[in-house]
């Protein structure tokens, strides 16, 4: 049976914090410990209750979406349920739906009992969250096909901040589209005049190594044309995978900031490694970019741009690490480990500010104990996990 964690976890987001400067930033950072938000007591196995990523709702409301019984499986039985979602002061997980739906649409899942039966299971609509200025909000499902001929896309619309939403589907326009697929995993940008602009990735060819290019919307996420091709294998030989997984933001000074994954190896147990990332960073509104090899391992990265104009990284692949840049991205601070890299994960985490200076961080377990210290042989279940952290500037302005 899966276990949500309802109590309060105020306790244990305050204990064992510890401060420290990453590198030379003037930078504190005082982490929480870790807390179970979800787990399930059957059989771990690689796609159960892992590959997590955050969404804020609203400003009062985040939710989690994460695979429920196999890494891209989209039909079966559910041996746990789907999603999980907090509100604010963010202490309760709760499954079911996070955005409260009226009526289930048509392609798109919404919510899933552990325990029962589900098809067309495709993470839901968690992906690419952009809130306006007016309140109107938009949030996008992760696969979107590039077809002449119907809307290839589900969106939810908020008019009220998040209070209430409603489904829509959207149309990816195919000219000039270098590919005919897209994953769109990370969160939109948002230029001054109200375009969005989502990163998203995909195969040129049925096989052969992936490229990431950028889709702008004028029309609040109903539509998208291609935008710009950021990066593909030629400008990073060194993975094998291509350009994939991108992180979009824009930084404080208008730069857009992308860090994608280039290649990775890990075993069903969640041990494994992965080649440096690729960064590129476009001064023009995403229409060119300059791109370069980090110093950063990882997959799935996440990027957000935090109150105070810092960047922040979250990946993984060994362990779950966040990064931070003081500097619009022009570097990055030492490691802050979340979890080691003997413990079983995906390495896919996800992060967010919930609090001005204070960051919640998610990362799965798989096969491995929820807790750091036994008295005996532990027991192991897959599990997505939670640390609270929080940063600020250690002196000066």
């Amino acid at each position: 049976m899966p276990r949500i964690i309802l109590s309060s976890i105020l306790l244990l987001s305050l204990a064992g914090c510890t401060t420290f400067m990453p590198g030379a930033l003037n930078v504190s950072v005082k982490k929480g410990s870790p807390f179970v938000i979800l787990q399930t007591e059957e059989k771990s196995t690689w796609g159960t209750a892992t590959h997590p990523f955050l969404c804020r709702v609203s400003e009062d409301r985040v939710a989690i979406t994460y695979w429920i019984a196999g890494d891209g499986k989209t039909s079966g039985r559910a041996p746990i349920s789907w999603p999980v979602y907090a509100d604010r002061p963010w202490l309760h997980w709760h499954t079911g739906d996070p955005y409260q739906l009226p009526e289930k649409p048509n392609h798109l899942s919404v919510a899933i009992e552990s325990g029962t039966r589900f098809t067309g299971f495709g993470m839901g609509a968690f992906f690419g969250p952009a809130h306006f200025e007016d309140g109107e909000s938009v949030v996008f499902s992760r696969k979107w096909q590039v077809r002449r001929d119907a809307p290839n896309y589900m969106l939810l619309r908020s008019a009220d901040q998040g209070k209430t939403w409603k489904a829509e589907e959207g149309e990816v326009h195919w000219d000039e589209m270098p590919i005919p697929r897209v994953n769109v995993e990370g969160e939109a940008v948002m230029l001054d005049d109200g375009t969005l602009l989502v990163a998203g990735y995909g195969r040129v060819a049925t096989s052969g190594p992936m490229i990431t290019c950028l889709l702008r919307s004028e029309d609040r996420g109903r539509s998208f044309n291609y935008h710009a091709t950021v990066a593909t294998k030629i400008h990073a030989p060194w993975g094998g995978e291509g350009a994939v997984e991108p992180a979009l933001a824009r930084a404080a000074n208008g730069d857009l900031v992308c860090i994608m994954r280039t290649g990775s190896k890990i075993d069903l147990n969640g041990r494994g490694t992965s080649t440096k990332m690729l960064q590129a960073i476009s001064k023009d509104g995403g229409l060119t970019w300059k791109t370069e090899r980090m110093l950063i391992n990882g997959v799935m990265p996440k990027l957000r741009l935090l109150s105070n104009g810092w960047l922040v990284l979250a990946t993984g692949r060994p362990g779950n690490r966040l990064y931070i840049s003081t500097d619009n991205g022009r570097s990055w601070g030492a490691e802050i480990t979340i979890s080691s890299p003997q413990e079983g994960t995906t390495g896919y985490s996800d992060v967010l500010e919930v609090e001005p200076g204070r960051l919640l961080v998610v990362w799965d377990l798989i096969h491995s104990p929820t807790s750091r210290v036994w008295l005996w042989e532990p027991k192991r279940v897959n599990a997505i996990m939670g640390m609270f952290i929080d940063v600020s500037k250690r002196f000066g302005e």
